[in-house]
Order: structure tokens, then C-alpha cells, then sequence
């Protein structure tokens, strides 16, 4: 059991060459934080506020056992990148849902040792300037703002 647990270590060791293994989620679009970070804003069509680091503390312990597992039997690589797709998911659940942009803007990424080892690009791309007020125009006729 010992020489199975330090084989693994010095696997893991290899595998991350000593570096950091960080994951993240980003939501990229120019409004994002400002539909974060108001509690007091209303959502008619679904979603939320928070609608990020709401299911990151809420699924922290879910994903530290999974990174738990990957350490052991797994990778911890693949382990993170799933954990970062969960999160992402948690985005297209809980972001408000106006044109569904904001929703589908997660994009997932893992490093390790700083280098990028997994970017799931997002499937609605930051907005363009153009793009932003044809939604303004849209919105103001009151088109848009479908629900699911």
C-alpha cells in the first residue's frame, strides 16, 4: 500500500513538474460583473446574482473530494478541468437570462505551473460593441429576455 502511495506521488510529481495547478472560470463579457456583483437587480426571466462564486462555495467541498480522489486514482488534471466544466455549468444554471449570452460565456480553463493545459473556449464570446447595442435595442422594444 505504501509503494503504491509514493509511486502515485512521484506520478503526480511528473505529471505537475512541481507547478501550481490552478483552475478558473471566466464569464467575459462587459456586463458580467455588474450582473454579479447586484443583489438588488431583477431577473424576470430567470437567474440570479452571485450566479459564479455562489456554486463555487456552494461546490467546494464536491470538487476538493474529487481533487481528493484524482490524487490517488486519477488525474489531477483531468480532475480540475472537470471541476472547472461543473462550475461552468453552475454559469449556464445560474446567470441571468436576458439573451442567454451571459449564461453561455463561461469559459473553463486549468494551468499548471502557469502553463495553459486545458481552455474549453466559451460558446458565446465576448460581445462586441455593435453586438451590445443591437441587445440594447432589442431589449428596449422589449424582444429578447426569453425564458427556458
Amino acid at each position: 500500500m505504501a509503494g503504491d502511495f509514493l509511486a502515485r506521488m512521484d506520478e503526480l510529481i511528473e505529471e505537475h513538474d512541481g507547478g501550481d495547478l490552478v483552475g478558473s472560470v471566466v464569464v467575459d463579457q462587459i456586463y458580467a460583473k455588474y450582473q454579479h456583483e447586484r443583489m438588488d437587480l431583477k431577473h424576470p426571466n430567470g437567474g440570479q446574482a452571485k450566479f459564479l462564486s455562489g456554486p463555487l462555495l456552494n461546490d467546494a467541498p464536491k470538487m476538493l473530494q474529487k481533487l481528493a480522489g484524482a490524487v490517488l486514482h486519477g488525474s489531477l488534471t483531468n480532475a480540475m478541468a472537470e471541476c472547472m466544466e461543473s462550475l461552468s455549468l453552475s454559469v449556464w444554471e445560474k446567470a441571468p437570462r436576458d439573451f442567454w449570452d451571459l449564461r453561455q460565456s463561461g469559459n473553463p480553463r486549468v494551468l499548471v505551473g502557469g502553463a495553459e493545459v486545458y481552455n474549453r473556449a466559451p460558446i458565446v464570446p465576448r460581445l462586441t460593441a455593435q453586438q451590445l447595442r443591437e441587445k440594447a435595442r432589442l431589449k428596449g422594444m422589449g424582444l429578447g429576455g426569453w425564458s427556458d
